[in-house]
């Protein structure tokens, strides 16, 4: 199965027009949409990737007192 990204604008009524696809008439077709705000947000939760780590006395042992998840 091939698969097709074509990105285009929702009207205000609510309509998708796609045109010039590489599909013939009566070919049976499954459409999925993934609105663009959608992408977005995943692109947020990313938003550390790629900056410098620093780590503070990496080769200390860490105190109880210094977990959050202990108290």
């Amino acid at each position: 199965m091939q698969t097709l990204h074509v990105e285009t604008t929702c009207t205000e009524s609510g309509v998708i027009i796609l045109r010039n696809l590489p599909i013939h008439e009566g070919d049976s077709v499954e459409v999925v949409l993934i609105p663009r705000s959608s992408a977005a947000s995943v692109q947020e939760r990313r938003h550390l990737r790629g900056e410098p780590v620093e780590y503070f006395r990496p080769f200390e042992p860490a105190a109880e007192s210094d977990w959050e998840a202990t108290q």
